[in-house]
């Protein structure tokens, strides 16, 4: 099978990772006094059931390097690449360049340039996104994950409802086109001592990814405050892009969409979240029926010693045929539990079900149950 022998050879490369010393648990491959090279990989394994679907297995692989040079004063100059290998039961899993940007990291914030993702906060490792309040902290960090607008189960559903449900997914999560990958110039602030997080991205060009469009400009600021052995986290993100129209008969409006949210910590084991997304009817055809397009969702998520419980509830509304009224809408809801062996290995089930209806009347529901494993190499 393609997705079993593209694994393996993943695996094959990824192995000189896992047998680096102890002390390099943060995998740093080159240490010098103004020169370093840290290296963090991934391997998600992942099998699901549904309805069309079955003895499938997902598997997502990644390498990311970065490498830095920090001059006396402590400002640091450098770049990064990630190698990525995804496959669902297809044949396009043949790795590939990710990401690839260079940065500046001084006193006045960090400036990348390069093929990136938004708004981004985490230069090492895989930490969560700081502008995502709900999230399923019982599954994998990166790659195909369980968040709402994750996509690892959708890899298990029929390929009709899987694309209707990715179109409807991210309401709620974040702002539309937040995960847009394409060449990038971002500013990241410097994070304030009042616990004040803010950045900035441009994009020239995404229409090659998402026809329609053509400038993107994405921005967001966050606020933590910590009291006790608690933590509240609260912001949002907003996204323009301006509307690529280049035929006469696909105009298109320009498309504004705002994610707001908040999330609650309490003694690093009680993690609630909720957060919101509203484009209204920006970026729809302009010769179209118009309907307002938003979505909200609600996260849990529980630790206790090895293990992590959790789930999320979700409602998201978008346009649905251009000629007739009347929205498409998802509802959708998950549990999990997961069990950490160790920092580097983590086992992972979840129950996924949803509700998809059209602006034609037509529904099809769905369950999908999910296990897998993550690897830390």
């Amino acid at each position: 099978m393609p997705v079993i022998s593209s694994t393996r050879q993943t695996a094959i490369g990824l192995l000189p990772l896992i047998f680096l010393p102890a002390t390099a648990s943060a995998g740093i491959l080159v240490k010098h006094p103004d020169f370093s090279v840290v290296a963090d990989a991934y391997l998600n394994l992942t099998t699901g059931n549904a309805a069309d679907h079955t003895d499938t297995v997902a598997a997502d692989a990644d390498i990311h390097l970065l490498g830095l040079h920090e001059t006396a004063d402590g400002h640091k100059y450098g770049g990064r690449i990630t190698f990525e290998s995804t496959s669902a039961g297809n044949d396009n899993d043949t790795p590939e360049v990710g990401e690839a940007s260079l940065l500046a990291q001084t006193d006045w914030g960090r400036i990348e340039i390069g093929k990136r993702q938004g708004l981004p906060d985490v230069l090492t490792g895989f930490a969560p996104n700081n502008y995502t309040f709900t999230f399923a902290e019982y599954g994998p960090a990166t790659g195909r994950n369980l968040n709402p607008a994750g996509g690892l189960q959708t890899s298990f559903i029929n390929p009709e409802d899987a694309a209707a449900i990715n179109r409807l997914s991210s309401l709620g999560f974040v702002a539309s086109l937040a995960g847009n990958r394409s060449e990038k110039l971002i500013y990241a602030a410097p994070r304030s001592s009042s616990g004040i997080n803010t950045g900035i991205s441009f994009a020239p060009d995404i229409s090659d990814d998402n026809p329609g469009f053509k400038q993107l400009l994405q921005t967001g600021l966050t606020y933590d405050y910590y009291w006790d052995e608690h933590q509240l986290h609260l912001g949002g993100s907003f996204t323009y892009a301006n509307a690529d129209n280049l035929s006469t008969s696909q105009q298109r409006d320009d498309l504004r969409s705002a994610n707001l949210g908040v999330s609650a910590t309490f003694n690093s084991k009680l993690a609630i979240g909720i957060s919101t997304t509203f484009n209204g009817t920006s970026g729809q055809l302009s010769n179209s029926i118009q309907e307002d397009t938003h979505g909200w969702i609600i996260s849990l998520n529980y630790n206790k010693g090895p293990w992590t419980y959790g789930g999320f509830y979700q409602q998201a509304y978008g346009q649905g045929d251009v000629q007739q009224a009347g929205r498409n809408r998802l509802e959708a809801y998950q549990a999990g539990v997961s069990y950490r062996f160790n920092i580097r290995t983590r086992l992972y089930t979840a129950y996924y079900h949803y509700d998809l209806s059209t602006d034609n009347q037509s529904s099809s529901d769905g369950d999908v149950v999910l296990f897998g494993i993550r690897i830390i190499l």
